[in-house]
């Protein structure tokens, strides 16, 4: 097939469980032109021995190993090595649907100014089952906005344009941990078009040991900074020391600048022209959520009910999740119970909806 070159950039950090089954859906896909650039980040697992039989198979694959130097050195490292046109990310835990990689070159031919594609995916639980993740869907012309507020992207589903991204701007800040996709999408959507495609064209594996689970602390903080940034851009400068600590510190404190927070985002999408107030809406409910489940993970169900208090926001809850809060807001350890009893419910519904694709695992 003839096309731009598309280099694949595959950080990988002790994945033997699922990394063979990544790779493999790279090389596979039915757009050839490809290379993979697979950088193994200090793994003591077998990861290294997998990636190099499968290199003997398919020199499409290279490999770097080296030290453990943390995940935005090793995608920039992956940016650096990488010579195609386009690039790809891919996560060493994911799986490409076959289609993916010539989905998105059609879509940059048919588009040469986008900076950046994404795409919909389903979910992968550690059963190899899977479900839709039945995401959003918004207007391009929205996504700047909404970058503003949270990851409008999944990661590795994006592909980067190096014909209009300035190699400057194609950089991962290491002053943003664990939400460095996070800056880097609020800066290329602000500046160049972007879109994601409909259709569902990798699976996102969700296991114990993904980032998102073990590094959470640091996450929301680097998202409040981040968020606090643009709001900045908007004439709203908030500080929030006391939510950038890692340790409890004083909660009342805390209590306060989230509800200053919930209420500078809605107020900020209150005062913006009828045209933009959806998006900055939608922006504003994200940080509402992301600041309740924030107070309820880190500090407690009494706290979350003063948070809730405090903005409103009981009106925005599941009727189910009210009782919970209010019924036994009095009552900690019960309420963290009843609370993690519904995240349960919500996981056998999607299990209940899931199912085994063949080849999937």
């Amino acid at each position: 097939m003839s096309g731009p070159l598309v280099s694949v950039v595959l950080p990988v950090f002790n994945g033997g469980a699922y990394v063979e089954r990544a790779v493999r859906s790279v090389l596979e896909q039915d757009y050839r032109r490809l290379e993979v650039i697979a950088i193994d980040d200090g793994s003591t697992d077998d990861s290294l021995r997998t990636l190099g039989r499968l290199q003997a198979q398919d020199g499409r694959l290279k490999i770097v190993s080296r030290e453990n130097r943390g995940l935005v050195p090793t995608l920039n490292e992956g940016l650096q090595l990488a010579q195609g046109e386009l690039i790809g990310r891919m996560d060493a835990d994911d799986i490409c649907y076959p289609t993916r990689i010539s989905r998105q070159v059609e879509t940059f031919r048919g588009a040469p100014s986008l900076g950046m594609c994404g795409t919909n995916f389903t979910i992968v639980h550690r059963s190899d089952r899977q479900h839709s993740a039945n995401v959003e869907f918004w207007p391009d012309r929205d996504l700047p906005i909404l970058s503003l507020f949270f990851t409008a992207f999944r990661h590795s589903t994006v592909m980067f344009n190096r014909r209009v991204l300035d190699p400057q701007m194609l950089r991962y800040d290491p002053g943003y941990p664990h939400a460095e996709d996070f800056d880097l999408f609020r800066r290329i959507t602000g500046a160049h078009p972007t879109t994601v495609l409909r259709e569902p064209l990798l699976a996102y594996r969700i296991h114990p040991a993904s980032v998102t689970s073990t590094a959470a602390r640091q996450m929301r903080r680097t998202h409040l900074k981040i968020v606090c940034e643009n709001l900045q851009r908007f004439g709203r400068a908030l500080a929030i020391p006391g939510l950038m600590q890692l340790d409890a510190g004083s909660l009342p404190q805390k209590l306060d600048e989230m509800a200053r927070l919930t209420e500078h985002v809605f107020d900020l999408a209150d005062s913006r022209a009828a045209s933009e107030q959806p998006p900055f809406r939608v922006g504003a409910s994200s940080m509402f959520f992301f600041l309740r489940e924030m107070a309820i993970e880190e500090f407690g169900i009494g706290f979350a009910a003063q948070f809730l208090d405090r903005t409103d926001g009981w009106r925005r809850m599941r009727r189910r999740e009210v009782y919970v809060v209010q019924a036994l807001r009095g009552a900690p350890s019960l309420a963290m119970s009843a609370w993690r009893g519904l995240r349960g419910l919500d996981r056998l519904h999607w299990a209940m909806r899931s199912h085994r694709l063949p080849g999937l695992a």
